[in-house]
């Protein structure tokens, strides 16, 4: 740890400057020429606000300010093909009328760690200069916090984990591994085959049994029936409860078969039925017409001694979709940490700790975070008693851990507080400085951060998710105005917004409320506001005098996504310009979406 976070983040005034962040949705790893993020309609993502106003002729761009208009780009430039294009991209849009560049490149958090070819920097210095000479300023993304495999890469094990609480072991009769005993069983009648006409035995409840759900004798992947998901409009799901063990991981398995399934996803959804928290966030391929095809995540249980399992499809479709077998069984260590702010604790029969190394062989997970790449489910490691060990065949023991949970399959974000992400984020830095001009911005990459303040180090510090993130951005920005003191810094807003993600929760798996978070973000930090159409958003930044770059979902034909944000905007003083934002490698409305945002000032 650096300071008493206790102290900064509770401090009446939090200093230091903040600078640009990365898009929302990050690369899935440092082949991947986007960065993407496909949760358009994720439950964060807030509805429009107040767009019943029009932007007329006002000049809304921030007092003393140039008005700004730029272009948001996401290239891997390690690849030489994508300098001609990062070109052509810059050419048009200048063409267009847009005055600047936010350039995301994750191979830009690699820069320190030896592992990119000597061409790179050249590609990158000369992407960057092209855009100046063609009077553009340039923004670089920096610092990956809640898309984070560019930290990630340099260890998996600086992952933000959930904790695993008493998964309890025996010791096999071999006296050789410990062999995992669960806490609780699976759902009855899991793998469908006993019905009562259409409706399934052993289920809570079930829609439209006998219309648009069935009990399907004719196709099964196992024994003799499946559950059939008919087209039709509104839900088609079965739910079961069941009692479960609170902080444990559930090791979730279904069959799926489909058949001309064009709209609609099938999907299976852990709930906890206290909270009504979602445990699980999975973007499995499902093709619209496939065979049975074997789909495999863990859930960690949290607070929750009840969750309820959904098998099903939401909101309608067309086509057809059969269930079959489906398990939830406990397993646990499946995509482990090992850090000093992520312990495992081991206990045998009487209670008393057990000593890696002397009682148990090491325990580690080789699976877990391979170059910071995690996935939803893989077989757990067993763990191995060592010659001369106090344990004896049957000998019950109970191992406390924390995991990795990725979200949609592959996002992770790294821990806020673990020495090693600080020393990440100082050399990764110090590697910019000798490969960003200084006329370049940075921007800091934290939004969506949906793993926060639930690994041991960061819970000890006893504070809130939000106040936890505000002492972590203040902190961080007092390293990177070290490292560039005159670089002009601006973040997402999501974070930091309470319209948006700022939130008392649940959001994700964040333990604790996100609010009082932008009590770590100064108001001399640009804000690129992605809540672009809430007039509250835009309200409550300007409240706190920040600038703002409206920088929304332009992923819209006819230029439509310009006029959401001009309404959006209208009578909001503090903006300083707008962003064509496009999370799909989309430019065609990059000069409509201009013309757009530039007739409005005339």
């Amino acid at each position: 740890m650096r300071l008493d976070p206790r102290t900064a983040a509770l401090a009446a005034a939090i200093g230091g400057l903040a600078w640009v962040t990365g898009c929302p949705g990050g690369p899935a790893g440092d082949d991947d020429t986007t960065a993407a993020d496909d949760d358009a309609t994720a439950d964060d993502d807030t509805t429009a606000g107040d767009d019943d106003t029009t932007a007329g002729d006002d000049d809304d761009s921030a007092a003393g300010d140039e008005f700004r208009l730029w272009v948001y780009l996401s290239l891997n430039l390690q690849v030489d093909d994508n300098v001609d294009l990062a070109i052509e991209l810059i050419d048009r849009a200048v063409a267009a009328g847009y005055t600047g560049l936010f350039l995301a490149d994750f191979k830009i958090h690699l820069l320190h760690q030896d592992i990119l070819p000597d061409w790179y920097a050249t590609n990158l210095d000369e992407v960057l200069q092209h855009a100046r000479d063609r009077g553009m300023e340039v923004m670089i993304g920096a610092l990956p916090f809640g898309y984070s495999e560019g930290i990630l890469r340099a260890s998996g094990d600086l992952a933000e984990g959930l904790p695993v609480k008493g998964s309890t072991f025996a010791v096999t009769p071999d006296g050789a591994t410990l062999e995992l005993v669960p806490a609780f069983s699976g759902p009855v009648n899991g793998d469908l085959e006993s019905h009562s006409g259409d409706t399934f035995d052993g289920w809570n409840w079930q829609d439209e049994a006998g219309v648009r759900t069935f009990a399907d004798t004719a196709v099964s992947h196992g024994g003799a029936a499946s559950l059939r998901i008919d087209g039709g409009a509104g839900n088609a799901r079965i739910m079961q409860t069941l009692d479960v063990t609170p902080w444990r991981q559930v090791h979730v398995s279904y069959w799926l078969k489909t058949d001309s399934l064009t709209t609609g996803t099938p999907h299976v959804y852990l709930i906890g039925t206290g909270s009504g928290h979602v445990h699980n966030y999975n973007s499995f391929a499902v093709a619209g017409t496939q065979d049975w095809t074997r789909y495999d995540f863990v859930v960690n249980t949290m607070d929750q001694p009840q969750l309820n399992l959904y098998l099903g499809i939401w909101d309608g479709s067309a086509g057809t979709a059969w269930f079959d077998d489906v398990t939830v069984e406990e397993t646990a260590l499946v995509n482990l940490l090992r850090r000093d702010g992520a312990p495992l604790a081991a206990r045998g029969p009487d209670g008393a700790p057990l000593v890696e190394g002397a009682d148990l062989d090491p325990v580690a997970d080789p699976l877990s975070g391979p170059d910071g790449i995690f996935d939803a489910y893989h077989a757990p490691p067993v763990p191995t008693v060592p010659e001369g060990s106090s344990l004896a065949p049957g000998d019950s023991v109970e191992i406390d851990h924390y995991a990795v949970a990725p979200i949609y399959g592959y996002q992770v974000g790294a821990c806020l507080t673990d020495d090693a992400v600080w020393t990440w984020i100082e050399d990764n830095l110090a590697a910019m400085v000798g490969v960003v001009p200084e006329w370049a911005g940075l921007m800091l990459q934290y939004d969506e951060m949906r793993h926060l303040n639930s690994c041991g180090g960061c819970a000890a510090l006893g504070l809130s998710a939000g106040e936890l993130l505000a002492w972590h951005l203040d902190e961080a920005l007092a390293v990177v105005r070290a490292a560039r003191p005159d670089a002009e810094l601006a973040i997402w807003s999501d974070m930091f917004d309470p319209h948006h993600n700022a939130v008392a929760g649940p959001y994700y798996h964040v333990q604790g409320e996100l609010t009082g978070s932008w009590e770590g973000l100064p108001a001399d930090v640009t804000v690129l506001n992605w809540n672009r159409t809430s007039a509250d958003s835009l309200a409550w930044f300007e409240g706190r005098g920040h600038r703002q770059i409206v920088a929304g979902y332009s992923d819209a034909a006819d230029g439509a996504a310009a006029a959401e944000e001009l309404a959006a905007a209208a009578g909001v003083s503090g903006i300083a310009g707008y962003m064509y934002t496009t999370w799909v490698d989309g430019y065609d409305e990059l000069e409509a979406y201009a013309a757009a945002i530039l007739a409005a000032r005339r």
